[in-house]
């Protein structure tokens, strides 16, 4: 079996639940896919396997109808006369056995999502509309709301009450323990955390994705090569810039630096103090075998 293969036999093996659907989708979208979708993003979140039957078996998808199904389904979700709030949905094809199937990952939401003007939560491998039962919604906004701030009003509350550092500290924290490795923070005119989703990771993991040593793929560019090349120890970004010949800040920013912080191949050595006048850079693990070093000790 392929990487692919060991990440779907243990989904197939454990069967329809709480966070997973299967749906035939042979060469359409399934009736109900929608519901599914809006169950799991009131809910917890959960996976969509198109291209298999309810009981586990691989059907697949008809490949030359893959592309119009991810179209479809983006447009559908995006559709707030379909899907309201909005969402985004990833979205990825798979081969299974020598069939396509689509996986489609839903992640819990922050809001209350209505299907068709319709509220649906998810009970074990079902979705539930709730809509006409006031308590049932009454305790789906109640759970939203323990559970996120963003749709809290705090009317006392000033922007110079809040604590930058520690704000950063438990994102990175958090973001290290529910995503399984450290947020990667791109710096450029703003700072982006970007932070890993295990659902994601266990079929697209970095690893995976990493160059063979001395060689760039897709994702890696022939100018995050260069840098990660001239790296040598911890520099800071000015160094970096300088050894590399790069008059343009910007410039060296957005295609040398930002690139090869969100490939993981190199990171801050102050981490939680993006902005500081003593930050430096240096290589990680991954960074060190792309430049063709062995890496350090700890990396």
């Amino acid at each position: 079996m392929n990487f692919s293969e060991q990440q779907i036999s243990p989904l197939l093996a454990k069967g329809e639940g709480l966070n997973l659907e299967f749906k035939t989708c042979r060469s359409q979208l399934s009736r109900g896919l929608y519901e599914t979708v809006c169950a799991f993003l009131n809910r917890h979140g959960g996976t969509l396997l198109l291209g298999v039957r309810d009981n586990g078996e691989v059907q697949g998808i008809d490949p030359d109808a893959v592309a119009q199904l991810r179209k479809d389904l983006v447009t559908a979700v995006n559709n707030p006369q379909k899907l309201n709030p909005p969402t985004y949905l990833q979205i990825d094809d798979v081969q299974y056995k020598g069939k396509t199937l689509l996986r489609v990952y839903v992640p819990e939401s922050s809001q209350v999502h209505r299907c068709n003007g319709r509220i649906y939560d998810r009970n074990e491998d079902a979705d539930m509309d709730v809509t006409d039962h006031t308590s049932a919604v009454a305790a789906l906004y109640q759970r939203k709301q323990d559970a996120y701030s963003e749709n809290k009003v705090f009317p006392h509350v000033r922007p110079e009450d809040l604590r930058a550092d520690l704000i950063l500290r438990k994102l990175m924290l958090y973001g290290a323990k529910y995503g399984g490795e450290a947020p990667q923070l791109v710096e450029g005119d703003t700072f982006r955390m970007t932070v890993s989703v295990p659902e994601f990771n266990q079929t697209t993991g970095r690893a995976a994705a990493l160059p063979a040593r001395g060689q760039a793929n897709d994702q890696v560019t022939d100018q995050v090569v260069r840098l990660v090349k001239s790296l040598r120890g911890e520099m800071k970004r000015a160094e970096i810039q300088g050894g590399l010949g790069l008059r343009h800040a910007t410039h060296f920013n957005r295609r040398y630096l930002q690139p090869a912080l969100a490939a993981g191949l190199i990171e801050m050595v102050f981490p939680d103090k993006p902005s500081s006048s003593r930050q430096r850079y240096r290589l990680t693990a991954q960074g060190q075998r792309l430049a063709g070093r062995t890496p350090s000790a700890g990396r």
